[in-house]
């Protein structure tokens, strides 16, 4: 089947030759007529060609001509713009009117040389706008005047030929207006200036304050119509900013500007950049100034310190944590006696007079850190002792570390020694109390016993062996009388009549008792002082003060010695009565009684208590210890001090002062009534609350003729008076009674019997009828204790004087 099949193919193949090979013989004929034809045609395309070429030339050769003349000239112009533009004439253009290729790339060309002119004017702003940000940094970095540095930054941004003008306004923090500056203005500035002390702030500045960034208006002219500088503003743009720097805003900067560099965000930075400057500039001033003010403060504060640390009163000293002294004020030299270099360098504990008390202060200071009024005794260089309070802060590193100790040294020397006097004065105003209180219930026993004593002895006579015993009685009741009166001088309760006297006439009246007083072996010099001043003071008590002190001088020379009574006018300050410890008492004018001994003196403990009732140095049976206290109170009941001061064999000097008294007066005398007749028969109303006195006074009167009611209190004495129903000549009323008073009782009576005089009597004194002391004017006093006679004439003096006023 196989070679059938190779067997039909090879005929099929060459049947197929054959019809190839009459194929291929027919075109060879019909080539061979195309061959022909062809060769025709080509004669004549090469002839058309021919003469096209030619006429293709002759053509090109005119378009040629033409082409030469509309497109070389264009292109000419354009190199040749191209040359000057490129010689930096940015201000040249390319005249080129057709409307062809050229033509557009002619304007193409003057297009970008426009925008190259715009991009070098603006980079031209830039760069100005970035010298005068040089500048503002270079008037930072040397100018601290705030004026000049906003005046110069103004003009610096003027120069820069970038702005037309520029202005800054100051605020504080309230946004009241401090300062303005400005630079290319003139005189339009000053209106706005007005406007805004005024409280008109323009927009631009509103705006700036009220935004961080740059406020712009591209027209202020129109849009600021209200602006005194809207006209300086006309065709040109406007920024302003706020002054700001870490949260504080100063004020407000604000320029007028090209129109085209207001859309020009790098331009608008820089300004930003210079507003920004000129805040931290503002910012370093103020810090700067603050810093110089800390440092001028600093300064005047160390200066004061110094001064204060030298100059001050209180002793002041520095130490090291050990103790060693390090510095110390003048104060402290004066009050410890060293000089500075001698102190300068020695332990603090060296002056401690118990040198436990260094370890105590120690433990003090290093438990609160702190040490106030710690009492201490110090030695001072001479040896002396000294109270004082210290008062100590630690002084530390800033790591807090102790690095030393500031303290304070108060001299309480003279504090202790008033606090020893002041209780010393307690102790004799309470003693004062009592004894003022004893006396008075005394005196109403002493008048009892005395005026008894003395109805008895009128009724026995001159031979009966009971008189001696009642003559005994009385005696001793006039002792006992005497000493009441001392205390009652020393407690103040005593009923004084001070008058106008000169010590000087005083010394005299009593110049020769003093001289029996003090014997033979005692001299006696008498010095007054000279156009000696008055002074107000009850004579009598004067002259037992002068006794009184003669006397404890004599007693202080047992074997003979001087004493001398001096007088002198003297003026005394503040520092006198500081000096003495004395508190109550007033500088001014005194005049001074002096007494001096050369006796034995006494020591520092006997001076404390000198002046206590009782307390004597005597033997027993030698003095009763009231002698000082009688001097000492009836002192200080005429207005007086006295000082005391006496060393152990060097005698004693006692100093009185009383006050100088006021206005020109001279010296009075006493005004004697000698009564010789005491007998009457004028009814007297006796009003006391004291049962035996009033028994006492009535017998006493009686016995005299006189018509005698009587009256517990002063509610009976207005019942009696009115049972009574008659007149009544004189009332004899105790001072100091339950329920109603004798002042008030008098005033109740008196009314009622317009002739009636009254006399008060007590033992010691009463507000009722005397001041401090001092006896009204116009009123009848009679002390107690009395006796009958005493009380008889008294009576009968105050009928027989009219009535006082």
């Amino acid at each position: 089947e196989i070679n059938m099949t190779f067997a039909l193919e090879e005929r099929l193949i060459a049947q197929a030759l054959m019809k190839a090979q009459k194929i291929t013989s027919g075109a060879f004929k019909s080539s061979n007529i195309m061959q022909q034809r062809i060769a025709r045609v080509q004669q004549r395309t090469f002839l058309i060609i021919l003469f096209s070429i030619i006429g293709f030339i002759i053509l090109s050769s005119c378009v040629s001509f033409l082409i030469t003349r509309s497109i070389t000239r264009p292109l000419n112009k354009l190199v040749k713009g191209a040359e000057i533009i490129g010689r930096g004439n940015l201000k040249h253009r390319v005249e080129i009117k057709t409307k062809n290729e050229i033509g557009e790339l002619a304007a193409a060309f003057n297009r970008m040389t426009e925008r190259r002119q715009l991009a070098e004017k603006r980079l031209e702003h830039l760069n100005a706008l970035l010298c005068a940000i040089r500048s503002v940094n270079q008037l930072i970095t040397r100018e601290k005047d705030r004026k000049r540095l906003l005046q110069r930054a103004c003009e610096s941004l003027v120069e820069s030929d970038v702005f037309y003008n520029a202005w800054i306004v100051m605020m504080d923090g309230s946004g009241k207006l401090v300062s303005t500056t400005e630079a290319g203005l003139g005189n339009d500035f000053p209106t706005m200036v007005q406007g805004l002390k005024g409280g008109e702030m323009a927009d631009c500045i509103r705006q700036a304050l009220s935004q961080p960034g740059v406020y712009t208006v591209d027209d202020p002219s129109s849009a600021c119509t209200n602006c005194p500088l809207a006209k300086k503003y006309a065709g040109r743009g406007a920024m302003s900013l706020r002054l700001e720097h870490g949260g504080r805003v100063y004020g407000v900067i604000a320029v007028s500007i090209l129109k085209d560099l207001l859309a020009d965000d790098k331009a608008i930075g820089l300004f930003k950049e210079v507003g920004d400057d000129i805040a931290f500039a503002l910012h370093g001033i103020e810090m700067e100034e603050a810093q110089s003010r800390t440092e001028e403060a600093l300064r005047a504060s160390e200066k004061r310190y110094r001064t204060l640390f030298e100059d001050s009163i209180a002793a002041i000293v520095i130490t090291s944590r050990e103790g060693k002294l390090l510095d110390v004020n003048q104060a402290a030299l004066d009050l410890l006696g060293y000089t500075k270099v001698e102190i300068t360098g020695m332990n603090f504990r060296e002056l401690y007079v118990d040198p436990s008390n260094g370890e105590r202060f120690q433990q003090q200071i290093d438990q609160k850190g702190s040490v106030a009024n710690f009492e201490v005794k110090l030695r001072k260089k001479d040896g002396t002792e000294l109270d004082s309070l210290f008062t100590v802060n630690t002084k530390r590193a800033d790591d807090g570390s102790i690095v030393g100790y500031q303290g304070f040294i108060r001299d309480i020397t003279g504090q202790k020694k008033l606090e020893a006097q002041f209780r010393q004065a307690q102790k004799m105003e309470a003693i004062g109390t009592l004894a003022g209180g004893v006396a008075h219930d005394f005196n109403n026993i002493l008048t009892t016993i005395i005026g008894n004593a003395g109805l008895a002895l009128m009724g026995v006579g001159k031979n009966d062996i009971l008189r001696e015993e009642i003559e005994e009685i009385k005696i001793a009741g006039e002792r006992a009388a005497s000493l009441t009166r001392q205390l009652l001088a020393f407690s103040r309760k005593q009923v004084i009549r001070p008058m106008i006297l000169n010590f000087n006439e005083l010394l005299k009246d009593v110049d020769k008792m003093l001289g029996r007083l003090i014997g033979e072996d005692v001299e006696l010099l008498t010095i007054p002082g000279p156009e000696l001043w008055q002074v107000e003071a009850d004579p009598g008590q004067v002259e037992q003060v002068i006794i009184n002190l003669v006397i404890n001088a004599k007693d202080a020379m047992p074997k003979g010695g001087k004493l001398t009574v001096e007088t002198a006018n003297v003026d005394l300050d503040g520092n006198y009565f500081r000096k003495h410890g004395i508190k109550e008492k007033q500088p001014g004018t005194y005049v001074m009684l002096a007494v001096s001994d050369t006796g034995i003196g006494m020591d520092k403990e006997t001076l404390e208590h000198i002046f206590e009732p009782f307390f004597t140095t005597k033997e027993i049976g030698k003095g009763t210890g009231l002698g000082l206290s009688t001097v000492y109170g009836i002192v200080k009941q005429n207005n007086g001090f006295i000082w005391a001061y006496s060393e152990p064999g060097h005698g004693t000097t006692f100093k009185i002062y009383l006050p100088k008294a006021k206005g020109d007066v001279a010296s009075e005398k006493k005004e004697q009534h000698p009564v010789t007749e005491i007998d009457g028969s004028e009814i007297v109303l006796i009003v006391e609350d004291d049962d035996s006195l009033r028994k006492l006074a009535q017998k006493a009167l009686q016995q005299h003729g006189y018509s005698v009611l009587e009256a517990e209190n002063g509610e009976d004495a207005l019942r009696v008076s009115e049972e009574h129903g008659g007149s009544i000549d004189l009332m004899i009323t105790d001072v100091v009674m339950p329920k109603m008073s004798g002042k008030e009782t008098a005033e109740r009576l008196q009314p009622l019997y317009p002739q009636m005089k009254v006399i008060y009597m007590s033992g010691y004194t009463d507000d009722a009828i005397v001041h401090h002391g001092v006896l009204a004017p116009g009123l009848n006093f009679f002390e107690k204790p009395f006796t009958p006679e005493g009380l008889a004439r008294k009576v009968r003096e105050v009928l027989d004087r009219g009535i006082e006023d």
